[in-house]
């Protein structure tokens, strides 16, 4: 025999997942409509009711409002948390925006202090420059000297 779920506001009867209804004294028969006859104990209160009504009472079933309620409270949590999120996407969006500026501007310095430094380097430092090339002059000019001058053939002939 399947698990037994108990009616609410019907003490001793319950349900299972086939749809059988039982109560304290054995298994219960629906009429030709497909209800179920539940009494009170105390004997005053009875009521027909489909076997989707016992077993929606038991927690079997959810109601097509209360699920249609559940799914609006889910959308509408979810948008809250979409909202939340655009918020915060937003405010990263102006966070990067800053940055990228600063950046840009950290650049630019670095550019400007690279340019003095290498400016006062030249100006400190303009002989060592000059006279590398001074040097490879001289060398050029000497290796011309040291060359001796090419001979006329026709000065030979005479």
């Amino acid at each position: 025999m399947s698990e037994l779920y108990p009616v609410a506001d019907w003490p001793g009867y319950s349900v299972n997942r086939l749809g059988q209804v039982f109560s304290e004294y054995g298994d219960l028969t629906c009429d030709s409509s497909g209800k179920y006859t539940l009494r009170h104990r105390s004997g005053r209160k009875q009521k027909k009711l489909h076997v989707g009504t016992i077993m929606e009472l038991a927690g079997l079933l959810v109601s097509t409002d209360s699920y249609q309620q559940q799914e609006d409270e889910e959308v509408a949590a979810l948008r809250r948390e979409c909202d939340a999120l655009r918020a915060v996407e937003a405010e990263l969006r102006a966070h990067l925006a800053m940055a990228e500026q600063t950046i840009a501007r950290g650049r630019k310095l670095n550019g400007h202090l690279l340019h003095l430094v290498r400016g006062r380097q030249q100006d400190s430092e303009p002989d060592r420059h000059r006279e590398k090339t001074s040097r490879h002059t001289a060398r050029v000019r000497q290796a011309a000297q040291d060359q001796p001058e090419p001979l006329d053939l026709y000065e030979w002939d005479m």
